[in-house]
């Protein structure tokens, strides 16, 4: 390890990491002041020091810069704040010029010190302390060890100036570092810590200056849903978690959009719960989609609530726009299949047959179905005589063929009338015959298949 390597690592120590020091003016100037600076008892010492510090600076000579630097630091600490803003400005570069990484942590180390002694001779403000943070997590949000330190930093950081922070990336690092000492094991970190954080030192500002608009809205937007997203990152947000700690704020404020976006986006491996329904009600109400009526009518249908089902799903097809037929006709052939499971016969077929309009693709399903219930309807439509009466069965035999299912098309055929009550009543086969009752249809007299 070479000199200047030995003389920083004994000059940093003094003041790396946490920020404990005093917040008033620690280093007055015994010898007075000229012109804003102290020269001490040995104004022309100084003053080539510093001339050999600055200029060096420039030239990079940085061997030069250091051995300068260091005397200054050590013997007029209170020289001027210029002394500190010109040995960040140093360190700054050594760190960019170094490849070794024992050097590299060094001097981050010490630009950290240098903000440090900073405070501690001209006084603690938001400039300076919002120049320190935005290097703290740059050097230390991976070090292990280090974790305790940069929550406590970021901690101070928002306590002191909350929303008076010019960057919403300071809410980023302050709640990242949270889950870093909570990853760490760090005593007293939680995930009750992180979230107590979240919902009461940051998203309030987060939202208030989001709420504001201006310019920088964007910025503040990106930084609230980043930290939205370390919630899952460092929190186990399950439905216990959301149920526990959403659902009082939408109880509280239904209307909050965001808040139920959040928790839709939270619930979706349990979109049984009630919380999960208020959500996506209150998210439906706010902006209305064709996805959400779905997932409502999904929903309310496994609750029983058939009625509120079919209104959702009659949403979603207005929703759905133009081009969405297939979309249209699957919802279409939902409510059809309601109308079936309820018996409303002429109202399933009339929705069934809208579902193939929409979509040839449901021509299978939907036919069948017609056919089904036409099989079912033989007691209901029963005609003058037996012929009459099994015309259901010829109306249902086209249904299947139409749906080409063999298998109905063979069961409708057993139940065709014989041909010997054709005969009897006076009838033949081709001839037309009018299937009476709901079904309301004409179709062509055909004969039963004969036993062999």
């Amino acid at each position: 390890m070479d000199k200047a390597m030995k003389k920083l690592l004994l000059a940093t120590v003094f003041s790396v990491g946490l920020f404990s020091i005093g917040f008033a003016q620690n280093c007055p100037c015994e010898t007075g002041l000229e012109n804003g600076w102290c020269w001490g008892k040995d104004p022309g010492t100084v003053k080539e020091k510093w001339t050999l510090f600055s200029d060096a600076i420039n030239t990079k000579e940085y061997d030069i810069a250091i051995e300068n630097g260091e005397w200054l630091l050590n013997n007029t600490p209170n020289l001027n704040v210029s002394l500190y803003i010109k040995a960040v400005q140093l360190y700054t570069a050594l760190i960019g010029k170094t490849t070794e990484a024992a050097k590299r942590e060094a001097y981050q180390d010490k630009v950290l010190a240098l903000y440090d002694k900073r405070m501690y001779c001209f006084g603690v403000n938001k400039d300076v302390m919002e120049r320190k943070g935005y290097v703290v997590y740059d050097y230390l949000i991976t070090r292990k060890g280090r974790e305790k330190e940069v929550y406590e930093f970021y901690k101070n950081l928002v306590a002191k100036y909350g929303e008076q922070l010019s960057s919403p990336v300071f809410f980023q690092y302050y709640m990242d570092a949270i889950g870093k000492a909570k990853e760490a094991g760090v005593s007293g970190i939680t995930e009750e810590t992180f979230m107590e954080a979240y919902d009461n030192e940051v998203v309030p500002i987060l939202e208030k200056k989001i709420a504001a608009g201006g310019n920088a809205v964007e910025s503040w937007q990106k930084a609230k849903d980043a930290i939205d997203g370390l919630v899952q990152v460092y929190v186990k947000v399950d439905c216990g978690f959301v149920n526990k700690n959403l659902g009082p704020k939408l109880k509280e404020n239904p209307s909050d959009v965001k808040l139920a976006k959040k928790i839709v986006a939270y619930m979706t491996q349990c979109p049984s719960e009630p919380l999960f329904l208020e959500a996506l009600q209150a998210l439906f109400r706010a902006e209305p989609s064709a996805g959400n009526a779905i997932t409502l009518g999904k929903l309310y249908l496994k609750q029983g609530r058939v009625s509120e089902a079919k209104e959702m799903y009659h949403k979603a097809i207005e929703l759905l726009p133009a081009d969405e037929r297939s979309k249209k006709g699957d919802l279409v052939m939902e409510l059809a299949k309601i109308a079936h499971r309820e018996n409303k016969f002429t109202e399933a077929r009339r929705l069934y047959k809208e579902a193939v309009s929409y979509d040839p693709a449901n021509a299978k399903e939907a036919y069948k179905a017609i056919g089904d219930m036409y099989m079912a309807s033989y007691q209901q439509c029963q005609g003058k005589n037996p012929v009459e009466s099994r015309a259901v069965f010829l109306a249902a035999y086209d249904m299947y063929e139409k749906a080409g299912d063999s298998n109905g098309m063979a069961q409708a055929k057993a139940q065709f009338p014989s041909m010997e009550d054709i005969f009897t009543f006076g009838m033949q086969e081709g001839i037309p015959i009018s299937v009476g009752c709901w079904i309301n249809e004409t179709t062509t007299l055909r004969k039963r298949p004969s036993m062999k």
